[in-house]
């Protein structure tokens, strides 16, 4: 369509808030594309990625997650 910027496609980094995920972060950017970052810690993210990055959080998700399965409490006899 003549006047309609294409669409640009994006791309969805896991773990984009460690020190990995910030220089594909900051690649992508660089070669034009639009980065977006899962992440729990949407705060974090915004804090510790260049500006234009997209920052994808999900409400329900808890901020923390277990290290291991709670225990489950026996029965008495």
């Amino acid at each position: 369509m003549p006047g309609k910027a294409p669409r640009q496609r994006g791309v969805l980094i896991i773990g984009g808030t460690g020190s990995i995920g910030r220089l594909v972060a900051a690649r992508l950017l660089e070669l034009g594309r639009l980065p977006r970052v899962l992440t729990r810690d949407p705060d974090r993210a915004r804090r510790s990625l260049p500006s234009g990055v997209e920052v994808v959080w999900e409400a329900s998700w808890p901020t923390r997650r277990p290290c291991a399965p709670p225990s489950r409490a026996s029965t008495p006899s």
